[in-house]
Protein backbone atom coordinates (compact mmCIF):
# COMPACT_ATOMS: atom_id res chain seq x y z
CA UNK A 1 0.00 0.00 0.00
CA UNK A 2 1.24 3.13 -1.29
CA UNK A 3 1.77 5.64 2.43
CA UNK A 4 -0.59 8.46 1.33
CA UNK A 5 -2.92 5.82 0.37
CA UNK A 6 -2.82 5.10 4.39
CA UNK A 7 -4.04 8.74 4.83
CA UNK A 8 -7.66 7.89 3.19
CA UNK A 9 -10.49 7.14 5.70
CA UNK A 10 -11.70 3.55 6.36
CA UNK A 11 -13.41 2.62 3.26
CA UNK A 12 -16.58 2.34 5.06
CA UNK A 13 -16.46 6.19 5.96
CA UNK A 14 -15.89 6.43 2.39
CA UNK A 15 -18.71 4.69 1.54
CA UNK A 16 -21.24 6.15 3.85
CA UNK A 17 -20.03 9.65 2.32
CA UNK A 18 -21.04 8.48 -1.02
CA UNK A 19 -24.52 7.40 -0.47
CA UNK A 20 -25.06 10.59 1.79
CA UNK A 21 -24.16 12.72 -0.86
CA UNK A 22 -26.21 10.42 -3.75
CA UNK A 23 -28.89 10.63 -1.28
CA UNK A 24 -29.12 14.73 -1.26
CA UNK A 25 -28.62 14.54 -5.06
CA UNK A 26 -32.40 12.02 -5.25
CA UNK A 27 -33.66 14.20 -2.91
CA UNK A 28 -32.77 17.33 -5.10
CA UNK A 29 -34.17 15.44 -8.23
CA UNK A 30 -30.29 15.89 -9.41
CA UNK A 31 -30.54 11.95 -10.41
CA UNK A 32 -33.64 9.64 -10.60
CA UNK A 33 -34.59 7.94 -7.62
CA UNK A 34 -34.16 4.84 -9.48
CA UNK A 35 -31.09 4.53 -10.77
CA UNK A 36 -29.39 1.06 -10.66
CA UNK A 37 -26.04 1.39 -11.20
CA UNK A 38 -23.23 3.63 -10.96
CA UNK A 39 -22.29 4.32 -14.48
CA UNK A 40 -26.22 5.32 -14.89
CA UNK A 41 -24.96 8.21 -12.13
CA UNK A 42 -22.89 9.33 -14.92
CA UNK A 43 -25.85 10.60 -17.23
CA UNK A 44 -26.49 13.09 -14.82
CA UNK A 45 -23.57 13.68 -12.61
CA UNK A 46 -20.09 13.00 -12.40
CA UNK A 47 -20.66 10.19 -10.08
CA UNK A 48 -16.55 10.14 -9.45
CA UNK A 49 -17.20 13.42 -7.23
CA UNK A 50 -18.96 11.25 -4.50
CA UNK A 51 -17.18 10.61 -1.63
CA UNK A 52 -14.64 13.73 -2.30
CA UNK A 53 -12.57 11.83 -4.88
CA UNK A 54 -12.24 14.98 -6.81
CA UNK A 55 -12.55 18.20 -5.32
CA UNK A 56 -11.73 17.44 -1.24
CA UNK A 57 -9.00 17.39 0.39
CA UNK A 58 -8.97 14.15 1.70
CA UNK A 59 -7.63 12.81 -1.47
CA UNK A 60 -5.63 15.74 -2.60
CA UNK A 61 -2.69 12.85 -2.87
CA UNK A 62 -5.26 10.56 -5.04
CA UNK A 63 -2.90 8.98 -7.69
CA UNK A 64 -4.84 7.23 -10.60
CA UNK A 65 -1.31 5.67 -11.39
CA UNK A 66 -1.31 3.77 -7.78
CA UNK A 67 -2.97 0.34 -8.01
CA UNK A 68 -3.74 0.79 -4.63
CA UNK A 69 -5.52 4.43 -4.88
CA UNK A 70 -7.39 3.09 -7.61
CA UNK A 71 -8.21 -0.29 -6.24
CA UNK A 72 -10.07 2.00 -2.86
CA UNK A 73 -11.58 3.87 -5.45
CA UNK A 74 -12.98 1.21 -7.21
CA UNK A 75 -14.35 -0.60 -3.84
CA UNK A 76 -15.98 2.45 -2.81
CA UNK A 77 -17.70 2.60 -6.41
CA UNK A 78 -18.24 -0.73 -6.40
CA UNK A 79 -20.08 -0.53 -3.27
CA UNK A 80 -22.35 2.32 -4.17
CA UNK A 81 -22.83 0.04 -7.57
CA UNK A 82 -24.51 -2.60 -5.81
CA UNK A 83 -26.36 -0.24 -3.20
CA UNK A 84 -28.09 0.61 -5.92
CA UNK A 85 -28.39 -2.55 -8.13
CA UNK A 86 -30.22 -3.81 -5.17
CA UNK A 87 -32.51 -1.00 -4.50
CA UNK A 88 -31.27 0.26 -0.73
CA UNK A 89 -30.82 3.44 -2.24
CA UNK A 90 -33.82 4.04 -3.50
CA UNK A 91 -35.57 3.25 -0.36
CA UNK A 92 -33.61 5.23 1.54
CA UNK A 93 -34.50 7.89 -0.68
CA UNK A 94 -38.31 7.25 0.20
CA UNK A 95 -37.52 7.06 3.97
CA UNK A 96 -36.01 10.49 3.76
CA UNK A 97 -38.86 11.73 1.61
CA UNK A 98 -41.48 10.42 3.63
CA UNK A 99 -39.68 11.98 7.18
CA UNK A 100 -40.34 15.44 5.44
CA UNK A 101 -43.59 14.68 4.21
CA UNK A 102 -44.58 13.53 7.89
CA UNK A 103 -43.33 16.72 9.56
CA UNK A 104 -44.73 18.91 6.81
CA UNK A 105 -48.34 16.81 6.34
CA UNK A 106 -48.53 15.43 9.93
CA UNK A 107 -52.41 13.53 9.11
CA UNK A 108 -50.66 12.36 6.26
CA UNK A 109 -51.15 8.28 5.80
CA UNK A 110 -49.34 5.70 4.66
CA UNK A 111 -52.04 5.41 1.72
CA UNK A 112 -51.63 9.23 0.74
CA UNK A 113 -47.82 8.96 1.23
CA UNK A 114 -48.34 5.81 -1.85
CA UNK A 115 -49.98 8.25 -3.57
CA UNK A 116 -47.39 10.54 -3.21
CA UNK A 117 -44.87 8.05 -4.50
CA UNK A 118 -46.85 6.69 -7.69
CA UNK A 119 -47.25 11.08 -8.56
CA UNK A 120 -43.68 11.20 -8.16
CA UNK A 121 -43.03 8.39 -10.20
CA UNK A 122 -45.30 9.65 -12.53
CA UNK A 123 -43.71 13.31 -12.48
CA UNK A 124 -46.93 14.56 -10.99
CA UNK A 125 -45.87 15.81 -7.82
CA UNK A 126 -47.81 19.44 -8.05
CA UNK A 127 -50.69 17.72 -8.53
CA UNK A 128 -50.14 15.64 -5.06
CA UNK A 129 -49.18 18.64 -3.31
CA UNK A 130 -52.82 20.34 -4.39
CA UNK A 131 -55.27 17.33 -3.96
CA UNK A 132 -53.14 17.07 0.25
CA UNK A 133 -53.11 20.63 0.49
CA UNK A 134 -57.00 21.77 -0.52
CA UNK A 135 -59.38 20.75 2.84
Amino acid sequence: MDDHTKSFPPLEVTIDRMKAELLVDMITARVPCDAETFGELHDYVDANYYGGFIDDVTFKFFDASSVADVAYANAAQSAIHAYLEQGHARIAFYHAVYDRLAREFPSMSIFEFADYVRAREDNDVEEFRNRITTP
